[in-house]
Protein backbone atom coordinates (compact mmCIF):
# COMPACT_ATOMS: atom_id res chain seq x y z
CA UNK A 1 0.00 0.00 0.00
CA UNK A 2 1.28 3.31 -0.85
CA UNK A 3 0.96 5.70 1.86
CA UNK A 4 2.87 8.47 0.27
CA UNK A 5 0.99 11.51 -1.32
CA UNK A 6 2.54 11.02 -4.87
CA UNK A 7 2.31 8.12 -7.10
CA UNK A 8 5.14 5.33 -6.53
CA UNK A 9 7.10 3.32 -9.45
CA UNK A 10 8.49 0.68 -9.26
CA UNK A 11 10.87 -1.02 -11.49
CA UNK A 12 11.77 -4.83 -11.16
CA UNK A 13 14.00 -6.69 -13.26
CA UNK A 14 15.21 -10.29 -13.95
CA UNK A 15 18.55 -10.42 -14.95
CA UNK A 16 20.66 -13.19 -15.99
CA UNK A 17 24.16 -13.99 -16.25
CA UNK A 18 25.72 -13.94 -19.64
CA UNK A 19 27.37 -17.97 -18.83
CA UNK A 20 24.35 -19.22 -18.40
CA UNK A 21 23.18 -21.83 -21.41
CA UNK A 22 19.78 -21.32 -22.99
CA UNK A 23 18.14 -24.07 -21.23
CA UNK A 24 19.52 -22.80 -17.94
CA UNK A 25 17.93 -19.41 -18.64
CA UNK A 26 14.21 -21.06 -19.63
CA UNK A 27 14.45 -23.59 -16.24
CA UNK A 28 14.95 -20.00 -14.37
CA UNK A 29 11.62 -18.28 -16.63
CA UNK A 30 9.74 -21.60 -15.90
CA UNK A 31 10.56 -21.17 -11.76
CA UNK A 32 9.77 -17.71 -11.44
CA UNK A 33 6.68 -17.80 -13.82
CA UNK A 34 5.50 -21.11 -11.11
CA UNK A 35 5.93 -18.26 -8.68
CA UNK A 36 3.56 -15.98 -10.70
CA UNK A 37 1.37 -18.46 -11.91
CA UNK A 38 1.15 -21.61 -9.41
CA UNK A 39 -1.16 -23.65 -10.88
CA UNK A 40 1.50 -24.64 -13.08
CA UNK A 41 3.14 -26.86 -10.63
CA UNK A 42 -0.15 -28.44 -10.18
CA UNK A 43 -2.16 -28.56 -13.63
CA UNK A 44 -0.40 -30.76 -15.85
CA UNK A 45 -2.33 -28.87 -18.86
CA UNK A 46 -1.13 -25.64 -17.53
CA UNK A 47 2.46 -26.68 -17.77
CA UNK A 48 1.91 -28.48 -21.64
CA UNK A 49 0.36 -25.22 -22.54
CA UNK A 50 3.67 -23.27 -20.93
CA UNK A 51 5.71 -22.92 -23.66
CA UNK A 52 2.76 -21.32 -26.17
CA UNK A 53 1.68 -19.52 -22.87
CA UNK A 54 5.37 -17.81 -22.66
CA UNK A 55 5.31 -16.81 -25.98
CA UNK A 56 2.13 -15.00 -26.08
CA UNK A 57 3.00 -13.00 -23.15
CA UNK A 58 6.46 -12.13 -24.52
CA UNK A 59 4.57 -10.86 -27.41
CA UNK A 60 2.31 -8.87 -25.98
CA UNK A 61 4.68 -7.05 -23.68
CA UNK A 62 7.02 -6.84 -26.50
CA UNK A 63 4.31 -4.69 -28.35
CA UNK A 64 3.65 -2.81 -25.85
CA UNK A 65 6.74 -1.58 -25.83
CA UNK A 66 7.33 -0.92 -29.11
CA UNK A 67 4.27 0.92 -29.19
CA UNK A 68 5.37 2.89 -26.19
CA UNK A 69 8.83 3.66 -28.07
CA UNK A 70 7.04 4.84 -31.26
CA UNK A 71 5.11 6.72 -29.49
CA UNK A 72 7.66 8.93 -27.76
CA UNK A 73 9.94 8.84 -30.76
CA UNK A 74 6.66 10.89 -32.14
CA UNK A 75 6.90 13.14 -29.40
CA UNK A 76 10.67 13.79 -29.43
CA UNK A 77 10.75 14.44 -33.73
CA UNK A 78 7.74 16.74 -33.17
CA UNK A 79 9.65 18.98 -29.79
CA UNK A 80 12.73 19.42 -32.71
CA UNK A 81 10.36 20.69 -35.12
CA UNK A 82 9.19 23.51 -33.19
Amino acid sequence: ENRAPVTRYILMLRVYHDDLTSRERDALKLIFDCLDEPELVEDQQALEQYAARRLEVEAASRATWEKALAEQGGRSSRARTR
